[in-house]
């Protein structure tokens, strides 16, 4: 009798029905990566946010503290995405999304784009996608909030 999943060829030999590939230490994922959304529409979401902080960030001389603040927190968050993924993969200790997402709402969004892509990490979940999208839309108004009031100071 054939096993579940296999079918029997005319000659008589086993020939696989559906396949996944296995990872090491024996966890399964399917052959095709499905994202949360387009991989276009994360791009365009990505350089939106990327563009606006750019030009609030210049536009406002927002101080040399904040600039390395973020580029800071931002290899910090690309580091634990890192640290997830390989956690992921070998069945260790992970991180939490809240704190993903809390390094992301503090600035490190940026690192979290440039992981996401590179690790293809986290892009599967709409839940996290969705959060995640919310602290950039939060990290983007503050940056436009505090470029206000820089602009806002200097007039005086």
């Amino acid at each position: 009798m054939a096993e579940p999943g296999n079918r029997k060829h005319v000659h008589g030999r086993h020939h696989a029905h559906s396949t996944v590939r296995a990872r090491k230490y024996g966890t399964q994922t399917p052959l095709t990566h499905k994202a949360a959304m387009p991989v276009w529409l994360y791009a365009v979401f990505s350089l939106l946010a990327l563009g606006c902080a750019s030009v609030l960030m210049f536009q406002a001389q927002i101080v040399l503290f904040c600039r390395a603040w973020f580029a800071g927190i931002s290899l910090l968050t690309f580091f634990a995405y890192w640290f997830d993924k390989r956690a992921a993969r070998y069945g260790a200790s992970r991180i939490s999304e809240k704190t993903l997402l809390r390094l992301g709402l503090l600035g490190g969004w940026p690192g979290a784009i440039l992981a996401q892509l590179v690790f293809r990490h986290k892009t599967r979940k709409l839940h996290f996608q969705c959060w995640f999208w919310i602290t950039v839309a939060i990290n983007v108004l503050l940056l436009y909030v505090l470029a206000g009031a820089l602009a806002q100071a200097l007039l005086r």
